[in-house]
């Protein structure tokens, strides 16, 4: 292991717990109910195991992969804040799970039934941007999506 695939998996094991430990908030590891076999938890776990541990983990291989190419890179400022850019790219699956969580079909929430849990209506009312806003899809799916295409391609052209 080189100095940039150690100060990478050490930003990045941070901000992956951090991801892990806001999830409790979309229910989306709700053990009791796939206990009593309800199976839109099912669903939400299934979901939710694919875009926040599978492919958080499928990125952190991929970049600690190609920065085995650097042997050393010397620490500076942007240096730093490549690596960096690169771990905050798991913000970006968080983003993009909320919203996936969100899909709606014949207006009833796929992953929740007719109406979201407590925890999240309270953080959709009291959001910015406005409970019509905060939930729709699309402003948490694409703002993910960009996150994670940005921090990837700041991080790799600086490292490559």
């Amino acid at each position: 292991m080189n100095q940039a695939q150690t100060i990478f998996a050490l930003f990045f094991g941070l901000y992956f717990a951090t991801v892990v430990g806001l999830a409790g908030r979309l229910e989306a590891f709700d053990t009791a109910s796939m206990f009593m076999g309800r199976w839109r938890a099912w669903l939400r776990f299934s979901v939710s195991v694919v875009l926040l541990i599978v492919l958080p983990v499928l990125y952190f291989v991929w970049v600690y992969r190609w920065l085995e190419i650097p042997p050393c890179i010397p620490v500076t400022f942007w240096n730093m804040l490549a690596l960096l850019a690169l771990s905050l790219c798991v913000f970006g699956f968080y983003r993009f799970s909320w919203g996936f969580l969100l899909l709606k079909f014949r207006n009833a929430f796929v992953f929740y039934g007719e109406k979201l849990p407590e925890s999240i209506r309270e953080r959709i009312k009291s959001h910015p941007a406005g409970e019509d806003v905060a939930q729709r899809v699309r402003p948490h799916l694409i703002p993910g999506a960009v996150w994670v295409v940005l921090t990837t391609a700041f991080g790799y052209c600086w490292t490559h």
